[in-house]
């Protein structure tokens, strides 16, 4: 059988490859350098795809495949933007991770939301040109809540409005009922299950990049819309465990010699003088309350709830008591939990032990916080909120009072943030 002749694609390779050398192209061109590019027969309409693959020295390498047939059957009119435009494309699959953080999460709906977040980076740019279309969302390009690729799948999955339908040729098309969007995917990543070998010849590359970014940056070859696309992303970032850990025992109890309001200074009333008294050192011995709002409605995996109870689990010695309340629109469970029970607590985080499915509201939950806090003015030490934050979190606060003087730690399943004064979130993504 003949080789196919894929000598138009080997020009606009070597053609690519080249352009990368420039100016414009140098920090891409550096880390594209170190992955092999091989070119693919296929009858498809897929451009490319990402593979983690044994070297001839027997370690798994990064590589990017290039559908040969597809770029001959376009050879009068394919452009070297084009090839550099999946090359990036694929490249960002890599750096991204997103072959790792697929997990358990649909395939189809993951690869269709990695595509829509990186051709969004790529567009913005403007350095490649797709051989046919970016595929983007348009209802969500411009919605500052869908800026992570967990976000688009949240929000594929949990909505009606975009048609995605499986074709023949092994693509699947993504429309809306609107006719904002209308384009047709590949699905260009691994379908089995990565293996921890996999995952290590990830994660070096990700540190090479990130190594070759911060000496480029410090050269001044770093041009701002790759500072503004890359600087997050390559970023050493803290498992949000421990982060949530760190802040459990950070509030879990008041510091000694604080001054509060709730108990005025007793050797001053007699003067007609309201100051501040000392509130009592607080042993590290489990005294004080948590109350944790668990969101059902349905964007919390079980695998980090787990884990966020298990983190819970440790902390209990840190509180008297924790009340769980789990709540979408109003509070369908409320659940509590001893020092000398905590065996049972963990168990209740194992087997997802919650109710309820409906939209979401935080109003109930931080009213019955607010309540809690006037009945035990001196109990209550720390409030927790897992939630996907798509709620009225926000005006909610404005109606309430306790996080004036009680921390709320928001444990956000997406990449949506609040911060303010003793509010923090810290984002599961």
């Amino acid at each position: 059988m003949d080789e196919p002749d894929y000598s138009t694609a080997i020009k606009y390779l070597r053609k690519a490859r080249l352009r990368l050398t420039g100016e414009k192209y140098r920090f891409f061109g550096l880390c594209l350098y170190s992955i092999r590019s091989v070119l693919f027969s296929g009858e498809t309409n897929l451009e490319g795809y990402v593979a983690y693959e044994k070297s001839s020295k027997d370690v798994f390498e990064n590589k990017i495949y290039i559908n040969g047939d597809f770029i001959e059957d376009r050879a009068a009119t394919y452009k070297t933007l084009n090839m550099i435009d999946i090359m990036l494309h694929e490249f960002n699959h890599i750096l991204r991770r997103h072959d790792i953080r697929r997990k358990d999460k649909d395939s189809k709906l993951w690869n269709i939301a990695c595509d829509h977040i990186i051709d969004c980076s790529l567009e913005k740019l403007n350095i490649s040109k797709p051989t046919i279309s970016y595929n983007i969302i348009q209802e969500i390009k411009y919605d500052h809540k869908y800026t992570s690729e967990e976000s688009v799948y949240n929000y594929l999955k949990n909505q009606n409005e975009i048609c995605i339908n499986d074709e023949q040729d092994g693509g699947v098309s993504v429309k809306s009922k609107w006719g904002n969007t209308d384009f047709k995917m590949y699905p260009d990543l691994q379908k089995e299950d990565i293996n921890p070998e996999q995952v290590q010849a990830i994660e070096s590359y990700v540190s090479q990049i990130r190594a070759i970014y911060n000496i480029e940056k410090e050269k001044g070859n770093i041009s701002g819309e790759v500072k503004e696309a890359f600087e997050k992303l390559l970023a050493v970032v803290v498992p949000w465990e421990t982060l949530l850990e760190k802040a459990i025992k950070k509030n879990a109890f008041e510091k000694t010699n604080r001054r509060n309001w709730k108990r005025p200074n007793k050797f001053f009333i007699g003067c007609g003088l309201y100051l501040p008294g000392k509130v009592p050192f607080i042993e590290n011995n489990g005294v004080g309350t948590l109350i944790i709002h668990i969101d059902s409605s349905g964007s919390i995996n079980s695998k980090d709830l787990r884990k966020a109870g298990y983190i819970l689990y440790k902390s209990i010695q840190y509180f008297d008591k924790i009340l769980v309340l789990v709540a979408d629109i109003k509070i369908r469970q409320e659940v509590e939990f001893r020092k000398n029970n905590s065996e049972e607590m963990l168990k209740y985080f194992e087997d997802s032990g919650y109710l309820g499915r409906g939209g979401t509201s935080h109003y109930h939950v931080f009213k019955y916080m607010d309540k809690y806090l006037e009945d035990n003015p001196d109990s209550l030490s720390l409030c927790i909120s897992i939630t996907d934050m798509y709620s009225d979190i926000e005006s909610s606060l404005d109606s309430c009072i306790f996080h004036k003087s009680v921390p709320l730690i928001l444990l956000s399943t997406t990449d949506i943030k609040i911060n303010s004064s003793n509010v923090t979130t810290i984002n599961i993504i």
